[in-house]
């Protein structure tokens, strides 16, 4: 994350902050509020992590440093293919993330009482009758949306590849980790502290109105928006045969960009709702 846009997001926060902290009544008690948005925080650390050892992971295959047979995009099969420290690594983010959501301690005591009565779709099957098992459960929907993103996204390069080309696929994968993430914390943020109260936040939809010029927060997302979209044009554009070098959904600048929006932003959208129900 870059710091001016790090800083950019946390005077977000400041303002709604300061805004809502002389409200007579909250719209929802402050420790159920704070729970939701923990576990909000959850999905979107492990979403974080995630992200960054898929990226790291091409990026070491693309330079012969991991076998080129090793599939980057599942996790499942890191440690047994070369990518152990990959797959150590993401072991102590689930830890992190399951201890996290163990600390929640809402007025009524359980899950369903801050609105995790169940899994959703295609995380159904699992419980959510704790807290660590709600932590469970945010990291399969992170799974189930990351993961294919990243599939359409990386897919898997043909070796050797170009310089140009393996720069312009390391620029989608950080986007496909920083977008999402500083999504899903905006949309977060904002449905975190209309929970707390805040008058102007009142009535507006954290996702459709991501882009309302009224919100504070669409002044940040129309930074990121654009730093999202310079950033792979300008690595992508130079390289001649996008499609021929890199298995990407990608096959020049343009459809780069408009590619790995829709994955992102799809990703961010559904985990936000699934966290924050």
């Amino acid at each position: 994350m870059r710091c001016r846009d790090s800083k950019a997001l946390w005077a977000v926060v400041a303002v709604l902050w300061l805004s809502a902290s002389n409200l007579p009544v909250a719209a929802i008690e402050a420790a159920d509020a704070h729970c939701r948005y923990k576990i909000a925080n959850v999905a979107r650390t492990y979403l974080n992590h995630l992200a960054q050892r898929i990226n790291t992971c091409h990026q070491r295959r693309m330079r012969g440093k991991l076998p080129a047979g090793l599939d980057c995009n599942d996790p499942a099969t890191w440690a047994a293919n070369g990518y152990a420290t990959g797959a150590h690594k993401m072991q102590t983010s689930l830890n992190r993330i399951t201890e996290l959501a163990g600390s929640c301690n809402p007025v009524g005591d359980t899950p369903a009482s801050v609105g995790y009565s169940a899994c959703p779709a295609p995380c159904g099957a699992l419980p959510v009758s704790t807290f660590p098992e709600v932590a469970a459960c945010m990291k399969c929907v992170v799974d189930a949306c990351l993961l294919p993103a990243a599939q359409q996204i990386y897919g898997t390069v043909p070796l050797p590849v170009s310089y140009l080309a393996r720069q312009c696929q390391q620029v989608m994968g950080i986007k496909l980790e920083e977008y999402t993430t500083k999504r899903l914390f905006l949309e977060a943020s904002c449905r975190y502290n209309q929970e707390r109260g805040k008058p102007s936040l009142q009535g507006l939809d954290c996702l459709a109105d991501l882009d309302n010029p009224a919100t504070v927060m669409s002044v940040v997302h129309r930074r990121l928006l654009n730093d999202f979209t310079s950033r792979i044009t300008n690595r992508c554009a130079l390289v001649a045969d996008l499609a021929g070098e890199l298995d990407s959904c990608a096959s020049d600048a343009a459809t780069a960009v408009s590619c790995v929006f829709a994955l992102t932003s799809s990703c961010a959208d559904t985990v936000y709702e699934a966290s924050m129900p």
